[in-house]
């Protein structure tokens, strides 16, 4: 469920916003408040792309082999 949830769209554009905001912050443009609106820029980003691209799921993948396990002893 984490390897999902690291390579979801919806995370890569929740870091993607965040770290804009840190670049932002490191060339001085952003003054303390930074790492707040970076938490923020990342929490916009990942559901912004989880609404346009799909959240992560739960669920194994339907190829998967532990689906295919749990159908073989049922």
């Amino acid at each position: 469920m984490i390897l999902r949830w690291l390579t979801s769209p919806a995370n890569w554009c929740g870091l993607g916003l965040a770290s804009l905001v840190l670049v932002l912050k490191a060339l001085g443009l952003l003054g303390t408040l930074g790492l707040g609106v970076a938490a923020l820029g990342y929490a916009a980003g990942f559901v912004g792309g989880g609404l346009w691209l799909g959240f992560p799921s739960k669920r194994e993948p339907e190829g998967s082999a532990a689906v295919q396990r749990r159908r073989r002893c049922a």
